[in-house]
This record gives structure tokens, C-alpha cells and sequence, in this order.
């Protein structure tokens, strides 16, 4: 019995001893060896250094270009993206817009390595110029295996943009050159009297009107009688105020000012703006249109030009000059 005992314990021995040869030791980290890495079992991945496990491709669970369309030159529209892939932290990513349409060009943005699991609002690249045209804005992402993102049906990783050429301005004319002012002459020049026909006088010069004074002189007349040009010049305007001067004319006298013909018959204007008159030439018919009670003209002298915004560009009592042209 000690004999076979001893056999049985020396098999044993041998058998054990052949088991550990084919253990592979671990190294520890002193030694320069590899130790296993650890799985982390909070968040269920696979930790930086460890084989990657095969899953799913990433996915653009979220993904859009606000607004739609946008003005070159303007304001960039805000890109939102999320980027999903269980058990992978990290994915490489850009976004490219290819053009459709018009002159655009071929823009990305490089994203890197970003993280997924998080709504992102990626930033233009420095002095980024869209093109007028139509553009898709497509997602492109790979896992650190290579795997490219997949795009689902409700997830496809991909939008479009308008970017539209900004509006023409609106083309302003030049402001008008003002016709010189002619050098004032003193009241009572030599001409015709405006009315060709039997006349009276109204209210004159400086008569009150309720939130204004009279700035001429009424003279009283048949409706239709000719208002003629009392001396030679240039006709300035020629317009209609309904609620106020009626139909009128301003004539800038050759002899100095401006002269102001209110009241006309409405369409009796024959004279035209820049039109060269003649002494005695008629210019419009007393009337009664605009703000006014009875056919009469009212006549302005405007000695340093009608209205015109310069220094010293009022009217003056014209009463002393049409009484010299009546003489």
C-alpha cells in the first residue's frame, strides 16, 4: 500500500506540474509587458487600448440647417448635429456642402474627432463666402474602425440650402442742380399785368389764414380769363395741390424772381417744366381749384427764387408790382 500511494502522489505531482507550464504569466507594467485592459462597468464600453467590439455604425440622429435659406453675404444659417454609436465615444466627422446649382463652390467643415451622444452647433470656418445656389448638407462621420455613418430613413444625415444673391438697391437719381438764382431786382420792373382781362383785388399780402398768413395777393377775375407770363423766362413747375394751391405754375422771371400763379382751371396748364416763355405769353386760366372759394389768381413774388431752401428764399408783398404792371 505505501508503494501504490506513492505512485498515485508522484502522477499527481507530474500532472500538476505539466498544468502550470501552460499558464501565461501576466506582466506587470515594470517589467515592459501588456496587462489586460479593464472593462468599465459603468458605462458598458470599451476603454482606449482595448480590441474594438464589432456594433452598429454611427447614426446622424440629429441633424439640421437653420434657416433654410439665407442671403449671400448675410448672416451663416446654424448647423445642429448629434452624432449616435453605442459603445463608442468618439467618432471623426466633417460636413460638406455640395453645390446644385448657380456658382457655389465646394465648402467643409471639419469637424474631428467629436463626441457622440451630443447635440452640437458647429462653428463656420473663418471668412467662409456662400455662393448664390442650392446646396445638400450632408453629415459624414466614421467609428474608429472605419465604419461610415448609416443613414436611416429619419436620420439621413443630410439637408438643403437656398443661398440667395443679396437685393439690387434701389437706384437713387441725382438730386436735381437747382437753376442759379438771378440777382434781385427792385419791385416795380417793367412787364404785363398776369390777368389779361377786367380784375379786382382780395385779401393781400400777409392776410390772416387761420394756421398761416396770405403770402400773396388775390386778384379777382372772370374764370377761363388767360393768366399770361408778366415778363420773359423759364417755367420751374408746374403741379396740382388739391388741398391747397390747386393747379399752378412758378415762373422764374428774366428779369429776376420767381413768380407763383395759383387757382389755375384744373388741365388749363400750357406751359410745360424748362419751357422758355415770352412776355404775354399765357401759362394757365383763372380758376378756382385747390383750396379756394371763388375764381381768382394768386399771384407770389419770390425776389431770391420760390422755395428753394437757400437764405433769404421768402415771398414779399407783390401788390407794388402788379399795380406798376397795371400802370
Amino acid at each position: 500500500m505505501p508503494r501504490i500511494r506513492q505512485h498515485v502522489l508522484g502522477e499527481l505531482a507530474a500532472t500538476l506540474a505539466a498544468g502550470a507550464a501552460l499558464v501565461t504569466p501576466v506582466a506587470s507594467a515594470s517589467t515592459g509587458g501588456t496587462a489586460v485592459p479593464p472593462q468599465s462597468g459603468a458605462g458598458g464600453g470599451t476603454e482606449y487600448g482595448s480590441v474594438f467590439a464589432a456594433g452598429p455604425r454611427p447614426v446622424a440622429s440629429r441633424f439640421g440647417v437653420s434657416p433654410a435659406r439665407v442671403v449671400a453675404g448675410g448672416t451663416l444659417p446654424q448647423i445642429t448635429l448629434r452624432v449616435d454609436q453605442a459603445g463608442v465615444p468618439r467618432v471623426r466627422a466633417r460636413i460638406v456642402l455640395w453645390p446644385l446649382s448657380g456658382k457655389g463652390r465646394l465648402v467643409r467643415i471639419d469637424l474631428g474627432r467629436m463626441r457622440t451622444g451630443r447635440l452640437l452647433r458647429p462653428a463656420w470656418p473663418a471668412r467662409t463666402q456662400l455662393v448664390p445656389g442650392r446646396y445638400v448638407v450632408r453629415v459624414h462621420a466614421a467609428d474608429p474602425a472605419g465604419r461610415g455613418l448609416l443613414r436611416k430613413r429619419r436620420a439621413p444625415g443630410r439637408s438643403t440650402l437656398t443661398v440667395v444673391a443679396p437685393p439690387v438697391p434701389p437706384r437713387v437719381p441725382p438730386a436735381p442742380v437747382p437753376a442759379p438764382l438771378p440777382p434781385a431786382i427792385p419791385t416795380g420792373a417793367p412787364g404785363t399785368f398776369p390777368v389779361a382781362g377786367p380784375h379786382t383785388y382780395g385779401d393781400g399780402f400777409g392776410a390772416a389764414r387761420g394756421d398761416h398768413r396770405h403770402q400773396g395777393v388775390d386778384v379777382l377775375a372772370a374764370e377761363g380769363l388767360a393768366v399770361v407770363a408778366p415778363t420773359a423766362g423759364i417755367v420751374r413747375f408746374t403741379d396740382f395741390e388739391a388741398g391747397g394751391a390747386g393747379e399752378y405754375v412758378v415762373l422764374r422771371s428774366i428779369t429776376g424772381p420767381d413768380f407763383f400763379f395759383a387757382h389755375c382751371v384744373r388741365g388749363s396748364t400750357r406751359v410745360t417744366e424748362n419751357q422758355a416763355v415770352t412776355e404775354r405769353q399765357p401759362l394757365c386760366a383763372v380758376g378756382s381749384t385747390g383750396r379756394s372759394s371763388a375764381p381768382h389768381l394768386h399771384f407770389e413774388l419770390w425776389p431770391k427764387g420760390w422755395r428753394t431752401g437757400a437764405e433769404g428764399s421768402v415771398p414779399v408783398d407783390p401788390l407794388r408790382q402788379l399795380k406798376a404792371w397795371e400802370g
